[in-house]
């Protein structure tokens, strides 16, 4: 019993302690020239929202994944790392073992490639092509479907939908799906989801 009661000690120490330590980082970036922002992320959210400045504006949380009895990752030590390759913006926080809560701010039209391990996507803005990969989670966009030419939604295991007037195919497996649109746009959503939900919700009806 003693053994218990010990080790129900430490575990809670643990996670008291991976709970108590967090760093933020914060960028702006210009967006004249960039078309494209690319991001990475492991366990987490990201989340978008419309900016009306002409920058790219990045919030993001961190802090250690819970782990018992395990040594937990050294925060103080995450940077916010960026490129620019043509018309391409590449951010990302390139550390193991956290959790990374994303806010980013950006202009109308700006593409969007984003790959998430295990978390939500949440896009409440004006974007133009989608392309996302989740592992384990969930996505979900509000969208002027009509500026987009094909929207495509897939999930291994969960719901798939295009909540819209307009005619939408649906293709139900026994624990997945796929969910096309095809309209007169220019732009494209590429949604594929492991385990979990997408959802597109028109915001023109």
């Amino acid at each position: 019993m003693k053994k218990v009661i010990v080790l129900t000690l430490i575990a809670g120490l643990c996670s008291v302690s991976a709970s108590a330590t967090a760093k933020q980082l914060s960028a702006q970036f210009p967006s004249a020239g960039l078309t494209q922002l690319q991001i990475q992320n492991g366990v987490g959210e990201l989340r978008f929202e419309q900016s009306n400045d002409a920058t790219i504006s990045v919030e993001v949380d961190v802090k250690p994944a819970e782990k018992w009895l395990f040594k937990e990752a050294d925060v103080e030590a995450a940077t916010l790392e960026s490129s620019v390759k043509a018309d391409r913006l590449t951010i990302s926080v390139p550390m193991d073992d956290t959790e990374q809560k994303w806010l980013v701010k950006i202009p109308k039209g700006m593409a969007l490639d984003l790959q998430l391990g295990v978390g939500e996507i949440d896009i409440k803005a004006q974007a133009s092509d989608i392309n996302a990969s989740i592992g384990v989670g969930s996505f979900k966009a509000n969208a002027a479907v009509s500026n987009y030419r094909k929207i495509a939604l897939s999930a291994g295991v969960g719901e798939v939908s295009v909540k819209t007037n307009t005619s939408v195919k649906v293709d139900r497996h026994l624990i997945g799906g796929e969910a096309t649109y095809d309209g007169s746009g220019s732009d494209i959503i590429s949604v594929d989801v492991g385990v979990g939900d997408a959802v597109v919700r028109d915001t023109i009806h």
